[in-house]
């Protein structure tokens, strides 16, 4: 029940609303005009009760009955709506997140930062694959693609924009399968025959080179990365699963390091174990001694830049960063012979393409089988 009450000139309406006492001036000193305006008022109150009226989101109740109008939300233009997306995004790790901001920027400066995701039409995103590929690969235009449909679900479900996003025949030019991993030998032979310099993507270190490279880093470089680089080099381990190591991943004892995964299962932290080298086990165990908490420190953009600092102006700097050290181990892995299933327990989440790369390192069985078709 609302009720009225005379202040001065002016009636005000009492009323109750979500177990609170409220109030709102009519800004009338006529009894029947302020009697009209309580009926039309408890109205209003009842049916937001029964459920046939809603009040709109962050507006006050005193405004909404006296009829005042919802402030419409700034509209979702790409320079307000991507970073107000990404602050969102609280359950992803930060690599994910890095990737989808460089790929949402990469949108907002194609489309402009102040266009309306609505205004995006299938046309508009066929034109930005068509621009894109002539900078990068068919594979990364469309995981940008990709981020670009996850923000458009999230400005569904905040209301900020409508309909469904506009992919459905989008065409891709082909792309073209990844070369497997190589050999330094292998690669700077086809180089100097005139193969692009993108090869190098491609490297992995023979385990004579891991060890060269391990001692390189014993003597030229700081503890941490020593201890760092032996960690990846001898366990596959990803940079992003090396920044989360903790003290208490380390079992010294039995020689295994605990490794804990984000993406092998979805919307799970999962945890994989490898074994630990004697090498591996020795490094480590100086490097924690009175250690505890994280074992590195570092974020991702500081593992980075200390890995390109500790190997320039050296043969290794051709290396082009942490993931050559896991490619180089699942590729020796292959190279002895190991069965696939333990490779894939010791790296983690592997796909069929990625097997595919390493998997040409079957040497003596490929040749094998080629002597006996043709002895």
């Amino acid at each position: 029940m609302a009720s009225l009450e005379k202040r001065g000139k002016l009636f005000r309406v009492i009323f109750r609303y979500g177990g609170q006492r409220r109030q709102a001036t009519l800004k009338t000193g006529d009894a029947k005009e302020a009697a009209d305006m309580a009926t039309r008022i408890e109205r209003k109150l009842d049916l937001l009760a029964q459920g046939d009226l809603s009040l709109p989101e962050g507006m006050d109740i005193v405004a909404f009955l006296m009829g005042e109008k919802p402030k419409s939300k700034p509209p979702a233009v790409l320079k307000t709506i991507i970073p107000e997306y990404e602050n969102s995004r609280h359950s992803i790790e930060a690599n994910s997140l890095a990737t989808i901001k460089l790929h949402l920027a990469h949108v907002k400066k194609f489309f402009g930062q102040n266009t309306h995701l609505n205004t995006i039409t299938f046309d508009r995103l066929q034109d930005y694959i068509n621009e894109r590929v002539k900078h990068v690969s068919s594979t990364t235009v469309r995981k940008e693609v990709t981020s670009l449909s996850g923000l458009w679900s999230w400005a569904l479900r905040t209301n900020q924009a409508s309909g469904g996003f506009p992919n459905r025949g989008l065409e891709y030019p082909k792309t073209s399968e990844k070369p497997p991993f190589q050999t330094w030998a292998e690669i700077e032979r086809k180089i100097n025959a005139g193969a692009d310099k993108k090869l190098w993507d491609c490297l992995f270190l023979s385990t004579k080179e891991i060890g060269e490279l391990l001692k390189y880093a014993e003597t030229n470089c700081s503890a941490l990365i020593h201890a760092m680089v032996t960690l990846a080099a001898h366990t596959g381990a990803r940079r992003s699963e090396l920044l989360r190591a903790q003290v208490e991943d380390f079992d010294l004892s039995s020689n295994t390091f605990t490794i804990r995964e984000k993406k092998r299962v979805h919307g799970r932290n999962s945890l994989r174990q490898v074994p630990m080298s004697a090498l591996l086990t020795k490094v480590m165990k100086e490097w924690l001694n009175d250690r505890s908490g994280d074992v590195f420190g570092l974020t991702r953009d500081q593992a980075h830049d200390r890995f390109q600092k500790a190997f320039a102006g050296s043969k290794w700097e051709t290396i082009k960063g942490w993931h050559v050290l896991r490619h180089s181990f699942a590729s020796n892995c292959a190279a002895q012979g190991l069965d696939q299933r333990i490779i894939d327990t010791w790296m983690g989440h592997q796909t069929d393409e990625q097997r595919k790369r390493y998997r040409h390192l079957f040497p003596h069985q490929q040749r094998q089988a080629i002597d006996l078709v043709f002895a």
